[in-house]
């Protein structure tokens, strides 16, 4: 799996950019893709997706969004609750949720 990575963004799409690590070209599925600008230097987190037919990165500005993003959509509903008095994490999600195209959530799940 490839944790995150860090380089300049040689090229923006509609919902991806591809980002130069020394030479190698690692196209990565991204929302808000305003936030990305040509030649600028980036870390992203990222999470492989393979499947049969198909293998890509989705990637997260933060590791919290990837974090939190990754335990809504695997483990559901069930690890919502919290403390009193605490944020929970549901309450984080909300914000980051639109981190990831909705039409990649599915894919996550497996």
């Amino acid at each position: 799996m490839i944790y995150f990575l860090r380089g300049k963004v040689s090229a923006i799409e509609n919902d991806s950019v591809v980002l130069d690590v020394r030479d190698v070209g690692y196209q990565i599925l991204v929302s808000h893709i305003d936030e990305y600008k040509l030649g600028e230097e980036v870390l992203v987190y990222t999470y492989n997706v393979v499947r049969e037919d198909e293998n890509y990165l989705v990637g997260f500005k933060t590791q919290e969004e990837k974090d939190i993003v990754r335990k809504a959509l695997f483990e559901g509903e069930e690890w919502i609750k919290s403390d009193a008095g605490e944020i929970s994490d549901k309450d984080k999600f909300e914000k980051v949720k639109h981190k990831v195209p909705e039409k990649y959530h599915e894919s996550l799940k497996q």
